[in-house]
C-alpha cells in the first residue's frame, strides 16, 4: 500500500483533508438508534485518525489500526482511542467489539481475510459499518469543473486499480453477515485553490504518480494551478462529495 505510506501522505490526510466523518457517524448514530454510547469500537484502516476520533460520538473506547506505520505515527492523540499497526487482515485482539468501521478502506483490503478476523472480534449483536466519502469533481459554482475533473484530470492521473465493487447481500451471508443494509450521502465542502490542490495530494491518483517518480511535487503542483486557479479566483468554491454506508450486522445465529 505505497500510495499512503510516505510522510507527506500522512501528514496530509492529518492536516489536509476534509473532517466529514462526523457527518456519517451522526447519519449511523440515528440508524442505528444508539441512545447510549457502546463500550468498544474499532476503525480499521484508520489513516491520520480522523475517521477513528469521530467515533467518540457513539463510543467510550476506541481503538484504531492501521497498515502503514507512519499513519500511526501521524494519528491525532486521544486519551480515548488506543493505535495499532496492523492491516485489516490481522486483528489480534482478544477483546470484542461492538462497532467495527471501515473508513475508505474496504477497496484496498482482502475482503474474505478481514470479514473472518472481524467475525471473531465481534460481539454477538455488533455491526460492521464500512463507508466511504469520495470527490465527485463537481463544483457548485461553475459546471465547466465537472469537464475539466473528468477529462483533464482523470486522464492524466487515472485511479490505481482497487476492488471497488459493492458488497452484495450474498457475499455478506458468506463472510456469516446478515444481509445488508445500504444508504447514500452527499456533502459539500468550501476549498480555495491552495487547499484543493493540498488535497489531491492526498489522493491515491497522485501518490501514485509521484511513486512512479516522472513527475516531482512541484511539477504538479504547478499543472494543477494551471488549470483550477482560474475556477477558484481569490475565492472559496464548494466541491460536492457522494458518500454511501453499509450496515453489516452479525448473524451470529448461523
Amino acid at each position: 500500500m505505497s500510495f499512503f505510506s510516505t510522510n507527506t501522505v500522512a501528514k496530509g490526510y492529518s492536516k489536509d483533508r476534509p473532517y466529514l466523518h462526523p457527518e456519517i457517524i451522526q447519519r449511523i448514530k440515528s440508524r442505528l438508534n444508539l441512545s447510549e454510547k457502546v463500550e468498544w469500537a474499532l476503525d480499521v484502516g484508520c489513516g491520520a485518525g480522523l475517521s477513528t476520533i469521530a467515533l467518540k460520538e457513539v463510543a467510550v473506547n476506541i481503538v484504531g489500526v492501521d497498515s502503514s506505520e507512519l499513519m500511526i505515527h501521524s494519528a491525532i492523540k486521544d486519551d480515548n482511542v488506543e493505535y495499532f499497526n496492523y492491516p485489516a487482515e490481522h486483528l489480534p485482539f482478544s477483546r470484542k467489539f461492538d462497532i467495527i468501521t471501515l473508513a475508505g478502506a474496504i477497496n484496498w483490503v482482502d475482503r474474505s481475510k478481514f470479514f473472518s478476523e472481524a467475525k471473531n472480534i465481534l460481539s454477538d449483536e455488533g455491526i460492521v459499518i464500512v463507508y466511504d466519502i469520495y470527490i465527485l469533481g463537481t463544483m457548485e459554482e461553475n459546471s465547466k469543473f465537472e469537464a475539466w475533473y473528468m477529462n483533464e484530470y482523470l486522464k492524466k492521473y487515472p485511479r490505481p486499480p482497487r476492488d471497488e465493487s459493492p458488497i452484495t447481500n450474498e457475499e455478506a451471508i458468506k463472510y456469516g453477515f446478515g444481509r445488508i443494509d445500504t444508504e447514500d450521502c452527499t456533502s459539500k465542502v468550501k476549498f480555495t485553490s491552495e487547499n484543493y490542490i493540498k488535497y489531491m495530494f492526498t489522493q491515491s491518483n497522485i501518490t501514485t504518480a509521484l511513486n512512479k517518480q516522472e513527475e516531482g511535487h512541484n511539477e504538479i503542483r504547478k499543472w494543477f494551478s494551471s488549470y483550477i486557479d482560474p475556477f477558484f479566483g481569490a475565492s472559496e468554491k464548494t466541491l460536492i462529495f457522494g458518500g454511501y454506508i453499509w450496515y453489516l450486522k452479525n448473524d451470529y445465529q448461523t
